[in-house]
C-alpha cells in the first residue's frame, strides 16, 4: 500500500505541478509500460487497482517539453549542437531535468553541409568547440570529432590528388 501512496504523492503532486500552464494533461504523463509508448491513461489514473507487482510498470514524465511529456529514454536534441540527449548521463538528473530542459528539443537539428567535389561535407560552425580545424593559419570550428574529421581527410584527399596530378 506504500506504493500506491508513493504513486498517488507524484501523480497529483510533482506531476500536475510539472502540468501547470501547458497544454498537456497529468494522465498523459503516466505510462504502465507493459502498454505501447504512445498509448496514456484516458482518465487520472487509481494506482490502488493495480495489484503489487503491476505498481513497478509505472513510469512518470521527467518534464514536459514543448507541450509534450519527456520520458526517460525519449528521443531528444541539444538546441545548440544538435547531438542526442545522453539519458546515461541525464537519467541521474532526471528528477530536475527541468532545470536544464531549455536546452533541449524534440527536433533534430538540421547540419548545414556543403559540397566539395561533389562530396557532402559538415559546414563550420561560428562558437568555439573542441574540435579545431587549421587551414591556412584560421581555425574552422566543428560540432563533433567526425565532423572535423571529415574536413580532414577531404582536404587531405583533394591536396594530396593534385600534388600527384601528372
Amino acid at each position: 500500500m506504500d506504493k500506491v501512496v508513493e504513486l498517488n504523492r507524484e501523480y497529483w503532486g510533482r506531476v500536475h505541478d510539472m502540468c501547470e500552464g501547458t497544454k498537456v494533461k497529468p494522465r498523459e504523463c503516466v505510462r504502465w509500460k507493459p502498454l505501447p509508448n504512445d498509448k496514456s491513461f484516458d482518465y487520472h489514473p487509481d494506482f490502488s487497482e493495480y495489484v503489487e507487482d503491476a505498481l513497478d510498470d509505472i513510469e512518470f514524465a521527467v518534464t514536459v517539453l514543448e507541450d509534450r511529456p519527456v520520458f526517460v529514454g525519449d528521443s531528444l536534441y541539444c538546441t545548440e549542437t544538435g547531438q542526442a540527449i545522453d539519458w546515461g548521463i541525464l537519467a541521474e538528473i532526471a528528477d530536475n531535468f527541468h532545470l536544464v530542459a531549455s536546452r533541449w528539443t524534440w527536433h533534430k537539428k538540421q547540419k548545414r553541409t556543403f559540397l566539395l567535389n561533389g562530396e557532402e561535407l559538415p559546414c563550420p560552425v561560428e562558437k568555439k568547440t573542441e574540435f579545431a580545424f587549421l587551414f591556412n593559419n584560421i581555425i574552422f570550428y566543428f560540432d563533433t570529432f567526425e565532423d572535423r574529421e571529415k574536413i580532414n581527410h577531404s582536404f587531405s584527399h583533394l591536396l594530396i590528388e593534385a600534388r600527384d596530378k601528372p
